[in-house]
């Protein structure tokens, strides 16, 4: 895709990051769809084609993420900007790469290898420039073999969040079914995301000039620490079954019925999902130090806010709007059944039931949390955002974050002619 003349670049005016995003860490998150092709190679007029229509109705998404002036008395503020034709001719939106060796694992050409976001060759945006700016809104990568076509997708965490990019690729796999098709096809408009960018900053600012977000507590909330991001992201297979997690779920479910646990009913897999999550990253952390000294642990759940903000934001909305929502668990039975001895005997994994005892009141903890969100929670935490004098993420030490599979996109793409892509998370 090359542009003769400035003219003919998409064009938008620049505007502020708002306080989802800017509490969101600053980094490029990396995704792929997976398409069977007998040929790929006529695939990729298609997509080309399907590309420029989407920045020619959304050319917000070809913009760089990049420090701002624009909010005077606030540091480390982020604006979303146009780029330079130099810029995209040095970072295309769509890339085009052939390979003439597989990507796929060994174990299996269905299954992409685990390390592929840590080869460069096949994403479209560099490491380095997560830690660079201006840096890129989103950037495509299509990796062409030969019977198949791998699209990588990077998106700056700063822009957009996982119900985003399902947006994005919703409209794009339309673009590219319906080739003469007008911007009605798509759900969102560049008018719409600014609508939404407005409400947000009117709730942040609301309670931030009535002067809550001076309270104490409010205050901490933007307590600024290291940043523990690595340079080089890992990106490691993470299999589930789901056939396991319901059976997970049901047992969980009677443990607390028989505690007479109200949740026991309402506990679904998704909870059942992240309270694994949580469970290993809590015995991993224990295992890794000869000592534990924590008595308890903190979990960042990635809570969804456009249902639960009032007035409402549409879920075609593509920017941020997810908060991390803190929840804490003791760590004393975590810990004796991590380290003592029949953990320390068997080799193959295994779930006993003292395992799910725990999973249990994990799964209880997190459910309380998630329903414990509300318009005033939300509200209270981006109107700390707009108080603060300093705008940048909040990084406060948390075990692990954890985001729900619900926001991706986890279901087939359908692209018309270019076939169905299945999507996978880096």
């Amino acid at each position: 895709m090359e542009f003769e003349t400035d003219e003919e670049l998409p064009t938008f005016e620049p505007y502020v990051a708002t306080s989802f995003d800017h509490s969101m860490s600053r980094v490029h998150l990396a995704a792929f769809l997976t398409f069977s092709l007998n040929e790929p190679s006529k695939a990729i007029p298609i997509l080309e084609h399907g590309v420029e229509r989407l920045i020619q109705y959304l050319p917000f998404l070809t913009g760089n993420v990049a420090f701002s002036t624009r909010v005077p008395g606030k540091d480390n503020v982020f604006e979303i900007q146009p780029p330079t034709k130099q810029f995209l001719l040095q970072l295309p939106m769509l890339r085009i790469k052939y390979h003439e060796q597989p990507i796929f694992s060994r174990y299996s050409r269905y299954v992409v290898a685990q390390d592929i976001f840590l080869n460069e060759d096949i994403i479209p945006i560099p490491f380095a420039l997560a830690e660079d700016y201006p840096s890129p809104v989103i950037r495509f990568q299509a990796n062409v073999m030969l019977d198949w076509i791998i699209i990588c997708y990077n998106f700056h965490h700063t822009a957009i969040d996982g119900i985003g990019t399902a947006v994005i690729l919703d409209a794009f796999a339309a673009l590219c079914r319906s080739p003469n098709a007008g911007p009605e096809i798509i759900r969102t408009n560049p008018l719409k995301e600014q609508q939404c960018r407005l409400k947000i900053f009117e709730a942040a600012f609301a309670l931030s000039i009535k002067g809550h977000s001076q309270n104490a507590d409010l205050s901490s909330l933007c307590k600024l620490m290291p940043s523990s991001i690595p340079y080089i992201p890992t990106s490691r297979n993470f299999v589930l079954d789901a056939d396991k997690i319901a059976k997970l779920k049901t047992e969980c479910a009677t443990i607390l019925k028989n505690k007479s646990n109200h949740h026991a009913s309402k506990i679904s897999s998704n909870t059942i999902f992240t309270a694994v999550i949580w469970l290993c990253t809590i015995r991993a952390i224990i295992k890794a130090e000869p000592t534990p000294t924590p008595t308890k642990s903190c979990a960042a759940l990635v809570t969804e806010a456009r249902s639960k903000l009032r007035p409402n934001l549409p879920p075609s909305y593509i920017g941020n709007a997810v908060i991390l929502h803190d929840v804490y668990t003791p760590l004393a039975a975590i810990i004796s059944s991590t380290t003592g001895s029949k953990n320390k005997t068997h080799i193959t994994p295994r779930i006993d039931r003292d395992d799910i005892k725990l999973l249990a009141e994990l799964a209880s903890s997190v459910h309380t949390a998630l329903g414990s969100v509300t318009n005033e929670t939300i509200r209270e935490l981006i109107s700390a955002n707009a108080a603060s004098d300093n705008w940048a993420a909040n990084t406060r030490p948390r075990d692990v974050e954890i985001s729900s599979p619900v926001f991706a996109l986890g279901s087939q793409v359908d692209a018309g002619t270019c076939g169905h892509g299945e999507c996978s998370e880096g």
